[in-house]
């Protein structure tokens, strides 16, 4: 009896060691989403309508991505979700109509992207539009 407790131990023992052994701990997702924008560059003139075409990547994999367009009283002129969920690398382009500008008007045209792991980047970019 006294041998089979110390097979049993030393059994319950050695499958313990190997479990512990095989299991890796996951490291938390701590990188941002990185933005590569090709337009609107910083301080761009747009005329009757603005091109906004930018990359959007994460490691993890993306959850959220928003791009919208404020005036200087910061009322949104343009805003637009997109689709990307569980995506590492997305390909934005959209062209906005800058209808009812009368004069050179400064605007924020803001990306926002958040991966699966709740980590965020948000980047500002200011526009000036023309009639």
């Amino acid at each position: 009896m006294k041998t089979i407790k110390i097979i049993s131990f030393i059994a319950f023992l050695f499958i313990s060691i190997v479990f512990f052994e095989s299991c890796q701990k996951e490291q938390a997702d701590t990188a941002v989403p990185e933005f590569t924008v090709l337009e609107p560059m910083l301080g761009d003139t747009a005329v009757g309508e603005t091109h906004i075409e930018f990359t959007v990547t994460d490691n993890a994999g993306l959850d959220d991505l928003v791009v919208t367009i404020k005036d200087k009283s910061e009322t949104v002129i343009y805003s637009k979700h997109s689709n990307v969920l569980d995506l590492k690398v997305f390909a934005f382009h959209d062209h906005y109509h800058l209808d009812g500008i009368t004069s050179i008007t400064p605007l924020i045209v803001t990306l926002m992207a958040m991966d699966k792991s709740g980590n965020t980047k948000t980047k500002e970019i200011p526009i000036f539009a023309k009639p």
